[in-house]
């Protein structure tokens, strides 16, 4: 069954950094980083909204499944340091989260074959 994904939004500046990041990258996770692109909406940043994730924000998240709340600053591959909550844009949490808006819900796989469902709860 194919699941129903949130709609997500970029900046039109973080897309073309991340469009040349995909391109350049040869990894499974730079394929589904694509794909993401692919289906957001472009917006500029007079359109944008502070309740959407974007590179650089500081997300708090709930793992449905074990009721835990996270927060992670999501980064570009070179600044990640998941000691300090960086993660990178070309982990599956980092994929999975950009472009979505407080109170969005996403299922999404993760490098075990298991599936997260994940709900951004707040940007710091």
């Amino acid at each position: 069954m194919e699941r129903a994904l949130p709609d997500i939004y970029i900046l039109k500046a973080d897309y073309e950094k991340l469009s040349n990041l995909a391109a350049n990258s040869e990894s499974r996770t730079s394929e589904l980083l694509e794909a993401e692109l692919d289906r957001a909406k472009i917006l500029s940043d007079d359109e944008f909204s502070e309740s959407i994730v974007k590179m650089g924000s500081l997300v708090k998240y709930k793992d449905m499944e074990s009721e835990k709340v996270l927060e992670i600053t999501l980064v570009y591959p070179e600044e990640a340091n998941l000691e300090a909550g960086r993660v990178s844009i070309l982990a599956p949490i980092g994929i999975a989260l950009l472009g979505l808006k407080v109170g969005s819900v996403i299922r999404w796989p993760m490098p075990s074959g298991h599936e997260k469902e994940l709900k951004v709860v707040e940007i710091l």
